[in-house]
């Protein structure tokens, strides 16, 4: 990453090329047709980008490895330069940029240079770089990827469905919900405040209206692509921390073709849950709209109690402790999927602990108290991706989509008893799954002194490989028919 600043802003905490102002756009265009991250520091910073990015879109550059930062940002933050472009860079040091999708630009809509037109003759398009989304690694791991589709479903594809996953597995090139924490974490915000995502083709226009407003608090600007892209997890997480989430719009300046679904399905989806759990309306408004927010003084929020070593393990806890801190009775059904809820068959579930070795974000575990097993579910990790119910060889897990009463806390799904060993007396394995092995040995017709072996623990089935231990059968077969009769 290449940082142009303007000569005579500083000190900056990191290495910068200070230039004068007429050439720091020369310089970003030149970096950016070579495919290298900018970032631009400058008063005025966001008119400049304006310019750069039209120009590089119009050539076909990456304009997404462009981000900006104005100094009057700073100072609405109530932070120094300093800080703020720290946290900026960190912000944008997180955003997977390079992963743009580049499509076919279309030649109708009069927005193509002469010299791009000119290079399509002999590459036979033109090409733009557009905000769509990619899974990410966890989400293609394990078969997740083929079970859930909801995001993508639902969006049509549109950049809007990263916000519909509740963690970042899907990247878009705008925006990173790692990089926002990075950026959240630098600044410290304490409240009362405003935290603005808004588009990066709005910013100028939004700065000059939050000089002009009457600010009686702090307002951390997030710039996006797309505010579409921002998650319920996001919008609680800052609720938590104090401050008044507003997605600002970037109204008609619209290139996607999916962004007016995109927008109606974030307003009835994502929208409508924040406004569930909070019991507020989320603020989506034009720049020129952002007065109307100004002049509102009911915003002012209080942190959770413990924001701040909150903040340090994430985003997913603040959410949590944001929607814990609502003290929601019974479930509250969520399309955002922040959580789900789980309901286990206890009649069917044999704690084989092929749910719990297979969750992708380990939202479920086994834990043995003594002579019991359980089937633990902490709700606050589950994504709904459905692999649990998929994986199960007996078919007990039902996925529900729905926000359970303290999520952060792991709930007992299932718990047995473990069957002791006929040898030594340790746990070999909860009942069901013993009686569901036994069954199908017995359906088999295997030898009496065969089955008997699956009343041994790992240790004792070992010494008995190598005739150390013996075992009674018929006791072995009492034991297993008591077993059976009371399952």
């Amino acid at each position: 990453m290449t940082v142009l600043a303007e000569k005579g802003i500083g000190p900056l905490p990191f290495h910068s090329k200070a230039l004068e102002r007429e050439g720091l756009a020369a310089e970003a265009s030149k970096l950016l047709s070579r495919g290298v991250r900018v970032l631009l520091l400058a008063r005025g910073a966001w008119n400049l980008w304006r310019m750069i990015a039209r120009e590089a879109w119009m050539r076909g550059d990456n304009y997404f490895l462009l981000e900006a930062m104005d100094v009057g940002e700073a100072s609405l933050a109530g932070v120094s330069v300093g800080v703020f472009a720290l946290a900026r860079r960190l912000y944008y040091e997180k955003i997977p940029a390079d992963r743009a999708v580049f499509e076919r630009m279309g030649l109708r809509e009069k927005r193509v240079s002469r010299r791009a037109l000119l290079s399509s003759v002999i590459a036979g398009s033109v090409l733009t770089a557009v905000e769509k989304p990619e899974k990410g690694d966890a989400c293609r791991g394990r078969g997740v990827e083929a079970l859930c589709d909801t995001c993508l479903d639902k969006c049509g594809g549109a950049a809007c469905s990263a916000a519909l996953c509740s963690i970042e597995l899907l990247n878009v090139p705008g925006y990173s919900r790692e990089g926002l924490l990075e950026f959240l974490r630098t600044l410290r915000p304490r409240p009362p405040g405003l935290i603005l995502f808004a588009s990066r083709w709005s910013m100028d226009e939004l700065l000059s209206a939050l000089v002009k407003g009457s600010m009686s608090a702090r307002a951390y600007i997030v710039p996006v692509t797309c505010p579409y892209v921002v998650g319920l997890e996001e919008l609680l997480a800052a609720r938590a921390l104090g401050l008044e989430p507003v997605l600002v719009d970037h109204g008609g300046e619209v290139y996607d073709p999916y962004c007016e679904s995109s927008r109606s399905l974030y307003r009835t989806i994502v929208a409508r849950d924040y406004e569930r759990i909070t019991g507020e309306p989320l603020s989506i408004l034009e720049p020129s709209g952002i007065e109307e927010v100004l002049a509102v003084n009911d915003w002012k929020r209080e942190a959770v109690p413990n924001a701040g070593s909150l903040l340090a393990k994430g985003l997913h806890a603040l959410a949590f402790a944001e929607v814990e801190r609502r003290e929601l009775k019974g479930g509250v059904s969520l399309e955002s999927l922040l959580s789900a809820s789980l309901r286990v068959d206890p009649g069917k579930c044999t704690l084989c602990s092929a749910c719990s070795q297979e969750c992708p974000v380990m939202a479920l575990g086994l834990v043995r108290k003594g002579f019991r097993e359980a089937l633990v579910f902490t709700p606050g990790r589950c994504i709904a991706c459905g692999y649990c119910a998929e994986i199960c060889p007996e078919k007990a897990i039902v996925v529900e989509y729905r926000l359970e009463p303290g999520p952060l806390k792991p709930r007992t799904l299932v718990e047995q008893d473990t069957v002791r060993c006929i040898a030594c007396g340790k746990p070999v394995a909860p009942r069901n799954l013993v009686v569901s092995v036994a069954r199908k040995m017995m359906e088999r017709k295997l030898p009496e002194e065969t089955l008997s072996t699956i009343l041994l623990c790992n240790e004792c089935r070992a010494k008995y490989q190598l005739g150390l231990v013996k075992v009674d059968a018929k006791a072995a077969r009492k034991t297993l028919e008591q077993l059976l009769r009371r399952t």
